[in-house]
């Protein structure tokens, strides 16, 4: 099959994983009248919260992709789930990483997985790319005759017509599952989905280059504190120093250890951010592995003086 044809078939497993992160309203589901306005706003903040934090979780994972960190993407993957746990695409997005990084093994148990889902999801209504899809599992699991027996069945069930004859079948079935894999890459790591991207760029490389100078290097920070943080920030952060040190020093100290997860020991020598994901009103959530441990601080971000700085801090570890 062309480059083009399957670019555009496996770009629309990343555009369904977007697709799932929209609530729908059950059907019979009653919404009280006694709810006020305000917690309507709230949860509808509260819902939009949600889908931009899973949205800027396949903003990353495409750029992991794209940059050949298949663990990386992987862990992309792991957030998104826990935020959206019943999602047949993600498991098949994981299943195709392990199938590129050679764990068959792994590979199987994700699309095992997926197919479980989507059988569930087909039982209660036929959806004929859910079908499509599912095929792909059975591709993935128990080779291509298995494969082709299921879209004969998909090409001669009379609830798939329609579709069958709108969006054809054909080229499905001339597709091996070494094509699809490297295509849904293809199509996934040079999507990046630049126009979300371009939202949190600059703020990604400013505190990327924080912590890898500061927070994970071995830079001065207290010398070069004020050209990251404000003076706001700046007192916070030396007051929580004094409060853990009782010896004064000589000039200014701060609790640079806000930034991270306070463990002084990990399972790795490796420390590095993951991600930076845009939340509201200023404030980012920096993800990031601390010595191999997975944790994660928010930082509120202001301009002063036309720079970019740092002007509060949140961290559930302090």
């Amino acid at each position: 099959m062309k480059k083009q044809t399957l670019s555009f078939l496996f770009a629309m497993l990343i555009l369904s994983l977007i697709g799932a992160c929209t609530p729908t309203k059950k059907s019979g589901e009653v919404v009280s009248d006694e709810r006020t306005v305000d917690e309507e706003v709230l949860d509808s903040a509260e819902l939009m919260r949600q889908r931009l934090h899973r949205d800027s979780l396949l903003i990353q994972m495409g750029i992991y992709l794209h940059e050949q960190k298949m663990d990386s993407a992987l862990f992309m993957l792991d957030q998104y789930e826990l935020s959206l746990p019943r999602t047949y695409q993600a498991a098949m997005s994981k299943g195709i990483i392990y199938y590129l990084k050679g764990d068959q093994p792994a590979m199987r148990i994700q699309f095992q997985r997926a197919l479980t889902l989507l059988d569930s999801l087909l039982a209660v209504r036929p959806d004929y790319m859910e079908a499509i899809d599912r095929s792909h599992c059975l591709l993935a699991i128990y080779g291509e005759t298995c494969f082709r027996k299921s879209l004969d069945s998909i090409r001669t069930n009379p609830v798939y017509k329609d579709s069958v004859l709108h969006y054809g079948i054909d080229q499905y079935s001339r597709v091996t599952f070494d094509e699809m894999s490297k295509s849904w890459l293809y199509s996934v790591a040079t999507s990046k989905f630049n126009a979300l991207l371009k939202q949190t760029d600059s703020v990604s490389v400013f505190l990327k280059k924080f912590y890898e100078d500061y927070v994970f290097g071995h830079k001065d920070f207290n010398r070069d504190a004020s050209v990251y943080c404000t003076k706001n920030l700046l007192d916070f952060l030396a007051k929580m120093y004094a409060v853990s040190y009782d010896n004064p020093t000589d000039g200014p100290a701060y609790a640079i250890w806000w930034f991270r997860t306070g463990a002084t020991d990990g399972p790795s020598d490796t420390s590095e951010v993951l991600y930076v994901e845009k939340m509201y009103d200023g404030w980012y959530r920096v993800y990031y592995s601390d010595k191999g441990i997975k944790g994660s601080t928010m930082v509120r971000l202001t301009e002063e003086n036309g720079r970019l700085k740092m002007s509060e801090i949140k961290n559930k570890n302090f």
